[in-house]
């Protein structure tokens, strides 16, 4: 038996719509064509699976009276407890996490935080079924592929359940290959991704196979190392870098000879075992200190893609390597005063400074969670324990509180992430994210303090946690989150950053790295639009102005919504005749535009944009 399918030749449009690909009518003269195909068993996947979206662009759907964006920010503003948990955040396994799949109990993850988002189903543009997807799992993948653009942390700031909690052996499905029945991809011995539809195998191919996997697994029992052995000035690999017998898939096999179709090799996913990284160590020691050399054989590493954090004998470090986090946890054998990172290329060197000039016979021994790599999406962030060193008054209700790290750790958040503040307030946890800024000047930070600059709010929990620290208090901050990838800056030829308020902080570094840096660009435009309610509002005004004067491809547009009689510049809000009037033309190539506010501002900005046809791909919302 043989399938025929009618393919109408359709020319393609490159116009589309929001959410959907606009289709020209048939034309009269079109022609059909007949194309034949070997009949496909009824158990294969490719055959009575629909293909993938074509757009990862949201579906809008109607909703109903009272489901409105505002009316979502009012039950979350009315005090009920929208998490099912009392507000007291949980510690939720992968297990528990899958038991709340239904439209009446869901939970999903994110970045390593739990939402419960059954209230929210009724509010959501895309509909209950679009949150059914990604109800009970880590949802992480799909989230960054439909609508990464979201700002998820503050949507969904008062349904966080807790943090999620993976096990080191538990294998993260793909939402893809699970909603396409695909048969996912194997990792064959030598490292690569193949995927074809399974077909019969011969016995010789079958006894190969068995051979390579025993051998596979003799290997893995060879390099096993105990935590508790000591750290040897040996290089150290990852244990496991070879398929483990036990990650081995299952697969169902066509009976009908005639059903195969092969499938080319596949690129790896990003996230898949394949492009795991395997980095490695060693240390070396002098008279005055002890040198770790970290080899991530992955793309050139930055300063900020290092984080340590020095705890008397305690030693974390915390090395991105693009999608994945490789992690180091050693009880060191002596103390140390102090440290210093440097990179070059795909090698890291963590320099720890001794407090006794002796020599080690051992750098330490492994702590639990050593030598291990983590994809960034299962990560839960670690916390710091800080002092505050300083706090500025800024403007009327905003100061920046300068933390300091203990004494040897280092971090330097990257362009356009954030860190979160943990705090234990009248019996809950209370958590809340800040982006750290830096002088817009060629200040290089020296990794042993970040700068948060934060807008206090009379009735906020937190502001009034903070309105009563002063310096030398404790503080705990967690590791930097974020998604905006910096590379995007110098590939752009025109940058516009649309902020709103304190929504200015990730601004601050990304102009800093555009206009104050050693590799700025003449050639590049770089346009603030800053929205403030007074004049009085306006951050860090005069540096703004001051950098205004001073660079010839630097603008800073200031829209105040409630300005006094002696202001001159844009009154009002910004809204799509501000920027029809200073974005760049929507076929202009190598634009990147920037948001960051309150939720409703930049979801706002955001269908104003897409309403005007800019591509979903020069455009991040800052989380």
């Amino acid at each position: 038996m043989s399938l025929v399918i009618s393919v109408p030749s359709i020319a393609t449009n490159s116009q589309t719509q929001f959410g959907k690909i606009a289709t020209p009518p048939p034309s009269p003269n079109m022609k059909k064509r007949n194309l034949t195909l070997p009949s496909f068993a009824p158990t294969s996947p490719l055959a009575t699976s629909p293909p993938p979206p074509l757009s990862p662009k949201p579906r809008r759907k109607p909703l109903g009276p009272g489901c409105g964006l505002l009316d979502w920010i009012r039950l979350c503003r009315s005090g009920k407890d929208l998490t099912t948990v009392g507000g007291k955040l949980q510690t939720v396994t992968e297990e528990e996490l899958a038991k709340h799949n239904t439209p009446d109990d869901a939970w999903t993850a994110i970045r390593g935080k739990v939402y419960n988002i059954t209230p929210y189903m009724k509010f959501h543009p895309g509909g209950k079924e679009d949150l059914m997807r990604g109800a009970g799992m880590d949802c992480t993948i799909l989230f960054d592929e439909v609508h990464k653009w979201v700002n998820v942390e503050s949507m969904l700031s008062k349904c966080v359940v807790g943090t999620l909690v993976v096990s080191s052996s538990a294998r993260r499905s793909s939402f893809r290959a699970n909603s396409l029945s695909v048969p996912k991809p194997i990792v064959v011995p030598d490292g690569m991704n193949s995927q074809a539809i399974p077909r019969r195998k011969s016995s010789m191919e079958l006894r190969n196979e068995t051979r390579a996997a025993e051998a596979c697994e003799e290997d893995d029992g060879q390099r096993q190392v105990s935590p508790e052995s000591p750290v040897k000035p040996l290089v150290h690999e990852m244990p496991g870098t070879k398929q483990d017998a036990s990650s081995k898939q299952e697969h169902e096999f066509v009976d009908e000879p005639s059903a195969t179709l092969p499938v080319p090799p596949m690129r790896p996913r990003k996230n898949s075992d394949a492009s795991k990284p395997k980095p490695s160590f060693n240390w070396v020691q002098s008279e005055k200190s002890v040198v770790l050399h970290v080899l991530t054989q992955g793309k050139a590493l930055k300063p900020s893609d290092v984080f340590l954090d020095v705890n008397g004998k305690t030693f974390e470090a915390t090395i991105a390597i693009m999608d994945w986090v490789y992690e180091l946890n050693i009880a060191l054998a002596h103390p140390v005063s102090g440290s210093q990172v440097t990179v070059n290329g795909a090698r890291a060197e963590i320099s720890l400074r001794k407090q006794e000039h002796e020599q080690w016979d051992v750098l330490g021994s492994f702590l639990p969670g050593h030598n291990v790599v983590t994809h960034k999406s299962k990560r839960v962030p670690k916390t710091h324990l800080c002092t505050i060193e300083d706090i500025k008054t800024i403007t009327h209700d905003t100061k920046i509180f300068k933390v300091k790290f203990s004494p040897g750790s280092f971090m330097i958040v990257p362009t356009g992430h954030h860190v979160s503040i943990q705090a234990h307030i009248d019996g809950k946890q209370v958590e809340r994210s800040y982006t750290p800024v830096l002088p817009l000047s060629d200040h290089r930070p020296d990794g042993s303090s970040l700068e948060l600059m934060i807008k206090l709010y009379k009735n906020g929990r937190m502001s009034q946690y903070l309105s009563r620290l002063s310096s030398g208090d404790s503080i705990v901050v967690t590791d930097p989150e974020g998604t905006f990838d910096s590379s995007r800056l110098s590939s752009a030829n025109n940058v516009v950053l649309i902020a709103a308020g304190t929504g200015f902080t990730p601004m601050a570094k990304v102009i800093r790295d555009l206009v104050c840096s050693n590799e700025h660009r003449k050639n590049r435009s770089t346009k603030l639009l800053f929205a403030n309610k007074t004049e009085e509002d306006v951050l860090w005004r005069s540096e703004l102005e001051q950098l205004t004067k001073s660079t010839q491809n630097f603008e800073m547009v200031t829209v105040l919504s409630n300005p006094g009689n002696t202001w001159r510049g844009c009154r009002g809000r910004i809204d799509s005749r501000v920027l029809k009037e200073h974005l760049p033309p929507v076929t202009e190539d190598k634009t990147l535009i920037c948001i960051c506010g309150p939720c409703p501002f930049t979801t706002g900005i955001s269908n104003i944009l897409f309403d005007m046809e800019y591509p979903g791909d020069c455009i991040h919302c800052f989380t």
